[in-house]
């Protein structure tokens, strides 16, 4: 079982079953044009139909707690009273079907670090649903391998956007440091361009 928390504090479990099988595949279409299916992922230890896009892996983790988001607060009566603002600008907006707005609930609740650890949480959770030990190995070693070489890559882009901040610095610094106050000798000798074009 794998767990998230999400903006508001709210703690969500994932623990893949058949019925989550049943219900993801049902309304979830992934990266390749059809339905995700977790059993053929899990025997194949393949994630590329799921792990290539953000937004099917949120399709796919929203099916997955579903269950869970009555317990979590969600109602269609409190959503429409907490959006009943916006439903004075579009009207249109309180014909969204439950489902709809339970997945606009969902969806605000989801944002900054809380994205990635509904990820990493979601891939922990697929991993834990592979029935081949070898295979779970194997693809917990991959995966260890692609967030090692991933953390490398932003530490190698923080590191080069500190050193720019730095040299940008010391070249403001030195052109303070430069400046006589005084103007260059024929700086008004040389006339301006005389603007050409349709508008002149």
């Amino acid at each position: 079982m794998t767990t998230f928390k999400d903006s508001q504090g709210e703690t969500w479990t994932m623990n893949i079953t058949f019925a989550d099988v049943h219900r993801v595949r049902e309304n979830v279409i992934g990266t390749n044009g059809e339905p995700v299916d977790l059993l053929k992922i899990a025997e194949k230890g393949d994630f590329s139909s799921v792990s290539g896009s953000v937004q099917v892996v949120l399709n796919t983790v929203f099916w997955l707690v579903f269950p869970q988001l009555g317990q979590r607060g969600f109602s269609v009566e409190k959503f429409d009273a907490d959006h009943a603002a916006e439903y004075e600008i579009f009207p249109d907006m309180k014909n969204r079907t439950p489902l709809q707005k339970a997945a606009v609930w969902f969806g605000e609740r989801i944002s900054g670090d809380g994205l990635l650890e509904i990820v990493r949480a979601w891939e922990r959770a697929l991993l834990n649903f592979i029935p081949n030990t070898k295979l779970r190995e194997s693809v917990q070693n991959v995966m260890a391998k692609e967030e090692a070489y991933q953390n490398a890559l932003l530490d190698a882009a923080e590191k080069k956007a500190l050193e720019e901040i730095e040299s940008r610095k010391l070249l403001l610094s030195a052109g303070q440091n430069g400046r006589s106050g005084a103007l260059p000798e024929n700086s008004v000798s040389t006339p301006a361009p005389t603007p050409t074009g349709p508008f002149t």
